[in-house]
């Protein structure tokens, strides 16, 4: 370890006869010094530039330097990684052709043919199966979010269980960081690392952890919000595609109308096409309203999942974390981190301090130069002084009377002192 006197003896700068009287001022043995500082490497970056300021310290130690800045440059987070686009695209286009191949071969092959059940779905053109791929591929994208929610929810234990098991301290950050590089594509492992790499590049107050936490909970509320796009945009394209069956029967019983009007005779069996084609742009409106409420409902569901999910990480990894560490332990300096501090304070008193008396001896020296006749005021000074001086003696004699008379008691008779009886 560094002795605090080979850290001090770096600040004072030693001073050379050929240098100016108090400007940067030059430093002798500078290399060796440099060659100290190289063997401790937690100096602050502002006792470097203080004594920088001092002696050119920076130009002989500039690869020093370099390496100080390197290792005091903050780390940036760790980027969250996504779950992947293959399952995002995977699991739902499976479902939608499964969900929508085995409705229709059931309803086709197993139903009855006068059943009401068949003739909704497959008598009704091909809208119903559109409208039903549609609430397969949303009930897909729901099952997306239902595999992201258990995937986040094991991760958040596990960063549970490294919270209980471990310390959380400065020094310590670095090696919990890297316990969490296997779970870093999760949100807890992801603001838990953002946090701790706070920590290792910062000495920050409460409310600064408390901003960086609340920063990455809001971070992680909106791609939860993201993640919800598709699902919404099913949810749109459902109603959408019920009101297309319902335009498409309309024009069709509309174009029967026209037939029967032209047609001759009172023959009820040209009412069946018209018949068929508001059958269908009523039942399309149907299924598409009766399939967008349980997606909704369910869309519900996986909110209210995702949002007691991050209430769980913000009180766990979050600001709940925050609330209770034990901030001065973790932004404690070790001791020779707080003699560092306490010598960058010392040097710059000393500036502060060399910096007045310079300015002093400079309006000093000015105004010597506007007066006139210099000699004759300095040797009036000096007499004055040698009066002064020379005075000095009898006043403290006197004020020695002084005393002695106070401490003599007295008292008075009929206005007279005893003294003058």
């Amino acid at each position: 370890m560094l002795p605090y006197r080979a850290i001090l003896v770096l600040a004072i700068p030693e001073r050379d006869d050929h240098a100016p009287l108090f400007p940067r001022a030059g430093l002798v043995g500078m290399s060796m010094r440099c060659k100290l500082l190289q063997r401790h490497r937690r100096v602050p970056r502002r006792s470097l530039s203080i004594l920088a300021e001092f002696g050119h310290f920076t130009p002989l130690c500039g690869n020093f330097m370099a390496t100080m800045s390197n290792e005091l440059t903050p780390t940036p987070p760790l980027p969250v990684r996504s779950s992947g686009t293959g399952i995002v695209l995977t699991v739902p286009l499976l479902t939608a052709i499964l969900g929508t191949a085995v409705t229709f071969a059931l309803a086709h092959f197993v139903l009855p043919d006068d059943l009401w059940l068949r003739v909704f779905l497959v008598d009704r053109g091909p809208v119903q199966m559109a409208t039903t791929a549609l609430f397969f591929w949303g009930v897909g994208h729901g099952l997306v979010r239902v595999l992201a929610i258990g995937r986040e929810r094991t991760a958040l234990m596990q960063c549970v269980d490294l919270l209980r098991a471990e310390r959380i301290e400065r020094d310590r950050a670095q090696w919990l960081i890297e316990r969490l590089q296997a779970r870093i594509g999760h949100t807890a492992p992801a603001i838990l690392t953002t946090i701790l790499s706070y920590f290792r590049a910062h000495r920050p107050t409460r409310d600064e952890v408390w901003k960086v936490a609340n920063d990455e909970v809001d971070k992680a509320h909106d791609r939860m919000e993201a993640e919800y796009r598709p699902l919404v945009a099913v949810l749109w394209l459902i109603p959408l595609s019920g009101f297309l069956g319902t335009v498409l029967g309309m024009s069709a019983a509309i174009g029967s109308f026209d037939a029967l009007i032209g047609a001759d005779g009172a023959d009820l069996s040209a009412l069946m096409p018209a018949v068929r084609g508001l059958a269908v742009a009523f039942d399309t409106t149907l299924l598409a309203l009766a399939l967008v409420v349980p997606l909704k409902l369910f869309e519900v569901f996986l909110q209210r999942l995702d949002l007691g999910l991050l209430g769980d990480i913000d009180r766990v990894v979050g600001s709940g974390l925050v609330q209770g560490l034990d901030l001065a332990g973790l932004a404690q300096q070790s001791p020779e981190e707080a003699a560092l501090a306490e010598t960058a304070q010392m040097l710059d008193r000393i500036r502060g301090s060399l910096v007045a008396i310079d300015q002093t001896l400079h309006s000093v020296v000015n105004r010597l130069h506007t007066v006139g006749d210099v000699e004759r005021l300095l040797s009036e000074l000096s007499s004055a002084a040698r009066s002064i001086k020379e005075g000095v003696p009898q006043i403290r004699a006197d004020l020695e009377t002084m005393r002695k008379q106070s401490e003599q008691p007295f008292t008075l008779v009929r206005g007279r002192t005893e003294a003058e009886r």
